[in-house]
């Protein structure tokens, strides 16, 4: 399938477009501090019928107090690698914490998308 535009599997006349923007993502605090700082907690969605994998993430001034494990994201200048690679299916969020003074929005900008 595309990356683009993806069917679901066994309803040929319904498509849905899955695309980059069908990952929504959310951030709020936890209401805990980490060495002072406040946590977050940030949320990945899927919210197409589709897997999407190899998510590409904008994470341009994302920091953490705390070091952020290489199966959450994997941090390349500007971009991150998020769940280092693995899908993100509908229903089953992806969500990890990180400590920062502010929060910079993660921006997914690509992904592999594979229908079932």
């Amino acid at each position: 399938m595309s990356q683009n535009r993806a069917s679901i599997a066994g309803h040929a006349d319904a498509v849905t477009p899955c695309t980059i923007k069908s990952l929504s993502v959310t951030v709020a605090k936890t209401g805990r501090t980490v060495q002072g700082v406040p946590e977050w907690q940030e949320v990945i969605t899927n919210n197409c019928a589709c897997a999407q994998s190899q998510i590409i993430a904008n994470c341009k001034g994302f920091s953490s107090v705390v070091p952020i494990p290489p199966g959450v994201l994997i941090q390349q200048n500007d971009n991150c690698l998020v769940r280092g690679g693995a899908p993100i299916v509908q229903g089953q969020p992806f969500k990890f914490t990180f400590a920062a003074a502010t929060t910079t929005p993660i921006v997914p900008t690509s992904s592999a998308i594979t229908c079932p």
